[in-house]
């Protein structure tokens, strides 16, 4: 195999300078995707410009797989040092494109992929980057900020990267700001906006500060119109499951930057030239060329959100929420669904099971309510036709058989076992099923879901491709308050749209289904004195709590969640019902507590 020539290091780089504007990135392009015209205007106008990027953008290894011609798998840490190396020489191409030179570019050196992990480290042993195996600053085509202002690489902590941010800002004295907005779905965009936030208050700042959003839902979900449009504006994005994907932010954007023709081309070129990344996500990545830019301003003196207008859902969505005819639509869909699956279940012989015993087992495992029994049967079959049968599909009841209605007993004969037992609330899905295969791989399922056909082949994939993991298909991202403790349920990152992990800050929601490989849970998950007691109806808090003691990571099927089928008319149960109050938090911070799980993650 042959590797790409690598770049020529700058041997005389500088310590950064005075300027007007300062503009923070996660990772080399951001800025180019978000200020490039902000840049060329600034130095037309003759004004300096000064760019900082956290990250060497080393942790992409399709991206390192691509540039050096090698399977994902066979990527090691070498690799995405290199990977590194690339993107700097690619970041300053791009910046001479705009009009500035490696001296107005300076280099963070802090971990791509874990910059959250960063800023919620207050300890004293450093985080180590996953890609790189890094735990300090580095920079191999120019060095990083730490090493040419002190002489040695900064440690992977909050207080070395606050102090870095802090202290470019008192030295550069800008009278403009640009940063990632806290709204921005990647962890890294999120985190950059708390530390410039938080050096913004250390410092005594008072110029300006902007913000911009470079990732919302998926890449085909923002920016809009899809594809470079140097002729268009930004338009809204579109209600994905009826939410706003720019929560928090009004629209029309309150600052708004024209661009000319030329300079939305001389942005294209510059784009063009992180060759690494348009390489595979060209389509995203061009899309932020538009005849503007635009910005959303913070004040400088927020808590821990941006200071905005929250009535932000644009008028014609909400019109378009009340359309009938999206109604009716969505209301067909699922009748056609619900009706197939009668159907199904009804005149179906094929058995669900495979006939090739794996090793170690895969078993289906699920639990339903006396209230459920009417409708329970389709989301069996759903289950019973998946292209990936398993090894076992387990129902557990805490009632008795006679109450069983025929429906659900005739499922028997393709493969269906029913189970009784002793009523645990949500845990019956899980704990019964452990006890009994202990070297089985279980996958656990909600009993009022429409699950895809290729649900179960997708969590088995994932899982025999990696199996030291516990694999899901939807998992919020859990968020720490500065004193280290979790902020509440409805303030983590639902869904954590765009990314994947493997991350012990991921927190699996059993709707989804979720694939517990075999001994991936302590044992102490069996202790029902203290699950009854810390977390009765939050099993998923649970779960959780004993994998962290374990020391599994979860990691998501996709970075990014479909949407789940839910069956109408089924009764909501107490866990869902509990989400929606303080008291599915009040059980999450007993469980994480009792076990001192805040160091842990």
């Amino acid at each position: 195999m042959v590797r790409p020539p690598k770049p020529t290091p700058i041997q005389n780089a500088t310590l950064i300078d005075a300027a007007e504007i300062l503009i923070f990135a996660p990772h080399p392009d951001d800025e180019t995707l978000a200020c490039s015209g902000i840049i060329m205007q600034a130095l037309t106008e003759g004004k300096r410009v000064q760019i900082v990027v956290f990250s060497n953008g080393d942790g992409y290894q399709r991206a390192a797989a691509r540039l050096f011609r090698k399977s994902r798998p066979s990527v090691n840490s070498s690799d995405m040092l290199e990977l590194g190396r690339f993107r700097q020489a690619e970041e300053l191409a791009a910046m001479a494109v705009l009009g500035l030179q490696p001296t107005n570019v300076t280099f963070l050196g802090y971990p791509d992929g874990g910059l959250n992990q960063v800023y919620q480290n207050e300890g004293e042993i450093p985080y180590k980057q996953n890609t790189t195996e890094k735990t300090e600053t580095y920079g191999l085509h120019q060095p990083d900020y730490h090493f040419l202002t002190y002489g040695k690489p900064a440690p992977y902590r909050k207080a070395s990267a606050l102090a870095d941010v802090t202290e470019i800002i008192q030295r550069v004295k800008p009278d403009q700001i640009y940063v990632t907005n806290e709204v921005d779905t990647h962890p890294d965009h999120q985190a950059t906006f708390w530390f410039v936030r938080d050096a913004v208050k250390t410092s005594g700042y008072h110029g300006e500060l902007y913000t911009y959003v470079i990732h919302a839902g998926s890449p085909r979900a923002w920016p809009v119109p899809l594809d470079a449009t140097p002729q268009k504006p930004f338009e809204p994005p579109a209600l994905v499951d009826g939410q706003w994907l720019l929560e928090g932010l009004p629209w029309p954007p309150p600052k708004r930057v024209r661009l000319t023709g030329e300079q939305a081309m001389m942005k294209l070129k510059a784009l063009r030239a992180h060759q690494s990344q348009a390489q595979l996500t060209h389509l995203h990545l061009e899309s932020f060329v538009k005849s503007e830019e635009i910005f959303w301003p913070v004040s400088k003196f927020i808590g821990n959100a941006p200071a905005v207008n929250q009535n932000t859902k644009p008028k014609h969505f909400k019109k378009l929420e009340k359309k009938k005819m999206y109604r009716w639509c969505r209301e067909v869909s699922y009748i056609g669904i619900e009706t197939y699956y009668r159907l199904s279940a009804l005149f179906s012989k094929r058995t669900g099971l495979t006939q090739t015993k794996r090793n170690p087992p895969l078993i289906v495992s699920l639990t339903t309510i006396p209230e459920r029994l009417y409708k329970v049967h389709l989301c069996i079959e759903s289950l019973l036709r998946q292209s990936c049968k398993p090894d076992s599909l387990m129902l557990w009841v805490s009632f008795p058989e006679d109450k069983i209605p025929k429906k659900l007993d005739r499922l028997k004969k393709r493969g269906l076992q029913i189970k009784t037992c002793q009523d645990i609330r949500s845990y019956k899905k899980i704990i019964y099923t452990l006890k009994e295969n202990p070297q089985s791989i279980i996958v656990t399922a909600d009993d009022d879901i429409y699950y895809r056909r290729d649900w179960l082949n997708q969590l088995y994939e994932a899982y025999q491709k990696e199996p030291q993991y516990i694999h899901c298909h939807r998992a919020h991202l859990m968020i720490k308050d500065p004193d280290g403790k979790l902020k509440k349920y409805k303030e983590w990152n639902f869904l954590a749209p765009g990314i994947q992990g493997p991350s012990l800050l991921l927190f699996s929601t059993g709707a989804g289904g979720v694939l517990y490989p075999p001994l991936s849970l302590s044992e102490e998950v069996f202790n029902e004195e203290n699950f009854m007691r810390l977390s009765p109806h939050h099993d998923d808090a649970w779960l959780k709590a004993m994998s962290l003691i374990k020391g599994t990571q979860y990691k998501k099927v996709f970075p990014f969640s479909k949407k789940l089928i839910r069956m109408r008319g089924m009764k909501a149960t107490r866990l869902t019902k509990i989400n929606k109050d303080e008291k599915g938090d009040e059980q999450i911070q007993a469980v994480f507590e009792n076990y001192n799980l805040y160091n842990v993650i």
